[in-house]
């Protein structure tokens, strides 16, 4: 007979605080519905997995269970577990080792079918047995997030004011610096010392300061790039053979050795085993060594993760295994893999410009690899590199997500703020830049045609295209700038570039400030768009917007835009901007959102989500009411406003026996027919017909207005019918300019 076992949490309390390594959680075994006897049990573990699979387990110290009848054990949430764990939902299983089935608290003892297993443990046959709570569904708990998790930042502003005050004093400052600077006066005729100037002086002068100081922030705040007839001196191109799109592998990211200058792509095609990294000579542009890694899984190596070992000083490289959260680290000078460990985070990562941190993408409850940002996991790199990653940071990104025709292909942090790479092949390259607290700070966007004239390629009528292959970075005059990683074919060649930013020797490129408009993001209490934006378009890879606002994880108000034919549009909608709202959250989860959107068409449209259901999209009344009266309208009368502009138009009338009624026409046009019985003396029918008409687009009349009524006279049985005829009896009351 098959049994069950059964796992709660004794106190309900199932959440605790990221990084609080205080909390505890108190856990019962049970077999069908009685405690469960731990009095054999030599070892007890709590195994835990999130959405993307197993992630770690933690042992629970034998000392530590009391009462080994009441089958009550306590887990410790202590820095091990903060150290593997970032704010997530995760779910566990407890796995008993029990040295015999037969406790002495059970007479019937412990079964050997469903979820418990033996294995033998030595040469002397002694068998242990596995017993595995719960055995259906596990139990759940969730590591919300801190306060540190979403750390704000004093930012200084100089005003134009401020500006005008500090330029006029630096003006001060130098001519009074050059006033004692002046040599002394010689004797009529004869020629005076020349002066000297005190640099050191002027230099340190505080309005020059200032002024400096703003000059370089605003450099900092837009992205630099050297012009094309400079490239090579500050970036990097070349060509390269046997690559895409001939059948070859092809970059899915680039690096430059900081040390060395060398340069190391990481080239596969989208087969299994095709990885390899390649190290070329920046100079000769040549391939001086190639390395085939060999991997079992479909895995892209899509960062930048090289570094030195402390020892040796080879070239080493922090890999995805697979795409289930494997990792490993890889020696490029002896050709060899270390052993797999596990790491929270999906496979587009990078080592930051200080080497002291490796980064992950975060991308919880959302589909795909490459689509979507929901956080960075922060980890320390030393730590990484010995198999055991220690979470340092994590760096939600303010609800926002990135996905569509910009996807993500890679990133680089570079000091305080994360560049975001994105972009599919001959489409728009976009840098989206985030800071330390997650909320974007800059968004740039150029085409292929930009990158072609950055590169330097004439207009020779040759076709060209590209696509971004993510973000690195290089030392610019003793500066870490960021890096645009680019892949292009022009005619029959196929060519890599590096391309610097923020070079102040470099002209600005395109530049947007903020967030597009063709994004989801929100406004937090200063008015400031919050979160990456993201294109949805109406492909299938393009996911549903309820889906991803149904994803929004925090209070507050999101803006949207969506093209027509998305999956979550009703299919009469164009594309629409709109706003979501959200009423409730039940902890990290969405409870409650009320969602408006107008369309293309000037149509109003609602949605409601309610705990997990969407209801249908609710299309609201458009109109414009054009004019407003009672007439009988024999005579042209003139609206208010013009009818033009619109879809549809209605009225309202009213019949002469004080019935109140609505027409719709498709065009300028309104055919009014209807009936009613309304005469007490008599069993009577009226039928009305009228036609309202637009003569011009400021006058409209009845062209038509009559009635027949057909009636029996009251009382008799075989009486025959009469039929009369009476002009204007409709009135207009309302007429409507409809979307």
């Amino acid at each position: 007979m098959q049994v069950s076992k059964e796992l709660y949490f004794t106190d309900g309390n199932n959440e605790v605080k990221y990084l609080d390594t205080t909390a505890s959680f108190n856990l019962a075994i049970t077999q069908d519905g009685s405690a469960f006897d731990l009095t054999n049990a030599t070892a007890i573990d709590v195994k835990v997995a999130n959405d993307t699979g197993y992630v770690f387990d933690k042992s629970i110290d034998m000392a530590t269970i009391k009462q080994p009848l009441a089958g009550l054990i306590t887990m410790p949430v202590d820095t091990e577990v903060m150290n593997a764990l970032v704010p997530d939902d995760y779910t566990i299983e407890v796995w008993v080792t029990l040295s015999s089935l037969v406790t002495p608290g059970s007479q019937e003892g412990l079964t050997d079918d469903g979820s418990t297993t033996n294995t033998t443990t030595s040469s002397t046959a002694t068998t242990t047995y596995n017993a595995i709570f719960p055995s259906d569904d596990p139990q759940g708990f969730t590591i919300t997030e801190n306060v540190m998790s979403d750390s704000g930042d004093v930012i200084p502003v100089m005003s134009l004011d401020t500006f005008q005050q500090e330029f006029d004093q630096l003006k001060t400052d130098l001519t009074n610096k050059v006033a004692t600077l002046q040599g002394p006066k010689g004797d009529k005729g004869d020629k005076g010392d020349t002066g000297t100037v005190d640099n050191t002086g002027l230099i340190s002068a505080p309005a020059f300061q200032s002024l400096q100081t703003a000059t370089t922030e605003l450099q900092q705040n837009a992205l630099m790039i050297n012009p094309a007839n400079d490239f090579n001196k500050a970036s990097l191109l070349f060509e390269v053979a046997g690559r895409w799109p001939v059948g070859g592998a092809v970059a899915q990211s680039m690096q430059c050795d900081i040390k060395t200058g060398i340069i190391y792509a990481a080239e596969q095609t989208d087969d299994a085993g095709s990885q390899r990294i390649v190290k070329y000579n920046p100079d000769t542009k040549a391939i001086i060594q190639e390395r085939a890694l060999n991997l079992d899984a479909v895995v892209w190596f899509e960062g930048n993760s090289l570094y030195h070992d402390a020892v040796t000083g080879d070239v080493m490289f922090v890999l995805p295994y697979d795409l289930l959260g494997n990792w490993f680290i890889y020696n490029f000078d002896t050709d060899t893999k270390g052993t797999p460990f596990r790491m929270v985070g999906q496979t587009i990562y990078c080592i930051d410009d200080t080497g002291k941190y490796f980064v992950t993408i975060n991308s919880k409850d959302m589909p795909g690899v490459n689509g979507y940002i929901t956080g960075f996991n922060v980890f320390d790199l030393t730590s990484v590199i010995s198999g055991v990653p220690k979470l340092v940071n994590y760096i939600p990104v303010k609800d926002g997500i990135v996905r569509g025709n910009n996807k993500i292909q890679g990133f680089q942090m570079v000091g305080d703020s994360i560049y975001i790479g994105r972009g599919t092949y001959n489409q728009r390259f976009r840098t989206t830049v985030i800071d330390n607290t997650g909320a974007v700070t800059a968004d740039y966007v150029w085409d292929q045609n930009d990158i072609k004239k950055i590169i330097g390629f004439p207009d020779d009528g040759q076709v060209f295209t590209c696509e971004s292959e993510g973000m690195s970075y290089n030392i610019v005059n003793g500066k870490a700038v960021p890096v645009i990683v680019d892949i292009g074919r022009r005619g029959s060649g196929v060519y890599y570039a590096m391309i610097n930013l923020n070079d102040t020797n470099g002209v600005k490129i395109r530049y947007t400030s903020g967030v597009s408009v063709a994004g989801m993001t929100r406004m937090d209490v200063s008015g400031i768009n919050r979160g990456l934006a993201f294109n949805l378009g109406s492909t299938a890879q393009d996911p549903s917007i309820l889906d991803c606002l149904k994803n929004v994880h925090e209070y507050g108000s999101y803006n949207f835009t969506v093209a027509q034919g998305n999956t979550g549009l009703a299919p009469e909608m164009g594309s629409v901007s709109g706003i979501a709202i959200v009423r409730e959250m039940d902890g990290y989860n969405l409870n409650k959102m009320m969602v408006i959107a107008v369309d293309y068409n000037n149509c109003t449209w609602t949605n409601y989500f309610d705990k997990g259901t969407w209801m249908q999209w609710s299309k609201q009344l458009n109109y414009v009411p054009l004019w407003i009266g009672s007439s009988k309208m024999n005579q042209p009368v003139t609206l208010n406003k013009p009818a033009s502009g619109y879809k549809r138009y209605a009225a309202i009338y009213q019949t002469s026996n004080g019935n109140g009624m609505f027409a719709v026409g498709d065009g300028k046009t309104i055919i009014i027919n209807c009936f009613n019985n309304g005469n007490g003396a008599a069993a009577a029918t009226t039928f009305y017909e009228a036609q309202l008409i637009f003569p011009t687009i400021t006058t409209a009349r009845l062209s038509v207005n009559g009635a027949n009524s057909l009636a029996v006279p009251n009382g008799a049985s075989n009486g025959t019918p009469t039929m009369s005829t009476s002009p204007g009896d409709i009135t207009i009351k309302e007429i409507w300019g409809m979307m």
